[in-house]
């Protein structure tokens, strides 16, 4: 082939260039709700509402320094990391198809002929020594868009983990601050512990001064005592809880299991946080979680690899150079004489493969059918989230305030029991059952504090707090 047909072949290849098969990405639109069917804790218009470093409305500077330690240095944050590098790397890869191929060659051989060939070999030395050295150059010709289709996936899979990274950081913090509010909800019960344990030992003091006086048996002082070890049973679990989440806090943080016991082991109160959560919609959720648009991405992806099997279908083109020196000699090797050129235009097309293109297409429509299920899925579930995160701190709020109600009854009703059984009025299981119940309540309102903080949490989790959409910079659309 002259070069002249080879510059008309490539001129041929550069106008079939803006044919790309397979269908344009279209973002789908799920169908979900306009409006929540539960309300939010939405903020008054004069607070700010910011769900980017929601963790700061707890007013916990311990909780704070936990989470940017771990957003820094979790594994679970460093391995999506290394996922970005993976597949921006794979990225190039794809790119580099687009592109021209240059390689250069060389070698030196030394053989010798068979004197009873059918070559003659009168004038010509046998052995040999040959010198060659080559310039290559290719280019395959994205007649069709397969290249660009490639490239489309390659750079929406990008985009879905640096999505990914984000969300882990996401499900990260979330996981800082319910560790964090579980460890401070255990101290809170041993401080309580510790408070009951000394109402009772007071019990027992009384008790034991009205059986020296022959004004009550044995029985009450046993059982005062009774309550007393079943208190100080508890002591052991709640020790547990504590220890479990400092661990738990260590390895988050990227630490060692035991890498923060001494930091943790004051004891803080439980956060008296009020929830400051910017107005929303449902649909706002598409582009508030990263999550769902990491999941968006991967549907740009599949759809996209539809049109790279469409392009299997059909001829692929490219062009071929190659420039280079062969000689016998090293003194004329790098004369005019030496030069060897070649230059070359190739197609292949598929005539029969029994199906296969066309069951590869067909596969990959499935898998693109597959990823939009799941992406209508996700949002119907992010909505789900949202809304029972709110009933649940709803109902965990309304919980506590009555056991706040049902507290200050209680302690009343064991303060006028202690009173009256002094006085000879009443029997002792009436102090043991006013003690068990305060008691009781006690655990229970603080046990109500901690899930309300923790439903919360997962209401700013749910909502796709934690990270700055606008830190996303989507190159497809």
């Amino acid at each position: 082939m002259t070069a002249a047909r080879t510059l008309a072949v490539a001129a041929l290849a550069g106008a079939l260039a803006g044919c790309t098969v397979g269908p344009d990405y279209v973002r789908p639109t799920p169908e979900i709700p306009a409006q929540w069917s539960t309300a939010l804790p939405v903020a008054d218009a004069a607070s700010p509402a910011d769900l980017t470093q929601w963790w700061r409305q707890l007013d916990d500077p311990v909780l704070t320094a936990l989470v940017e330690r771990a957003l820094a240095a979790n594994r679970d944050v460093r391995e999506a990391i290394a996922r970005i590098k993976e597949a921006r790397a794979l990225q190039t890869v794809v790119d580099a198809r687009a592109r021209p191929q240059l390689g250069i060659s060389g070698s030196v051989a030394r053989d010798r002929l068979s004197e009873n060939g059918r070559i003659p070999l009168q004038f010509i030395e046998n052995p040999a020594t040959i010198y060659q050295a080559g310039f290559d150059a290719s280019w395959e010709l994205d007649a069709f868009g397969g290249i660009r289709r490639s490239r489309e996936a390659a750079a929406a899979e990008v985009e879905r983990v640096e999505l990914d990274r984000e969300a882990v950081a996401v499900s990260v913090s979330a996981e800082v601050a319910v560790a964090y509010l579980r460890l401070r909800g255990a101290q809170a019960q041993l401080a309580a512990l510790d408070r009951q344990i000394a109402v009772a030992r007071e019990t027992i003091a009384i008790v034991s001064a009205r059986v020296k006086a022959g004004l009550v048996s044995e029985l009450d002082l046993l059982r005062a005592r009774e309550i007393l070890a079943i208190l100080e049973a508890r002591r052991p679990v709640l020790d547990a809880a504590a220890g479990v989440e400092m661990r738990r806090l260590g390895v988050l943080v990227g630490g060692q299991a035991d890498s923060l016991l001494a930091e943790l082991a004051r004891e803080r109160p439980l956060p008296g946080a009020v929830p400051q959560l910017p107005p929303t919609v449902p649909a706002a959720l598409l582009a508030r979680r990263a999550d769902l648009r990491a999941i968006e991405r991967a549907l740009a992806a599949e759809n996209a690899r539809i049109g790279v099997e469409e392009a299997n279908k059909y001829p692929q083109l490219s062009l071929g150079l190659t420039l280079g020196l062969l000689s016998l000699a090293t003194g004329n090797f790098a004369t005019a004489a030496s030069a060897v050129w070649n230059t070359a235009a190739g197609f292949s097309a598929p005539i029969y493969r029994g199906g296969a293109l066309d069951a590869r297409v067909a596969a990959a429509q499935a898998r693109y059918e597959q990823a939009a299920i799941r992406y209508e899925n996700a949002a119907a579930r992010a909505v789900e989230e949202v809304e029972s995160a709110a009933l649940r701190y709803r109902s965990a709020r309304e919980r506590r305030a009555q056991l706040v109600t049902a507290l200050t009854a209680d302690e009343d009703v064991l303060r006028l029991a202690v009173v009256r059984y002094d006085g000879g009025l009443t029997d002792f299981l009436t102090v043991l059952d006013a003690q068990r119940q305060l008691f009781t309540v006690q655990d229970e309102e603080i046990a109500a504090r901690e899930q309300a903080l923790a439903q919360l949490v997962a209401l700013y989790k749910a909502l796709g707090g934690g990270w700055d959409p606008a830190r996303a910079e989507l190159t497809s659309r």
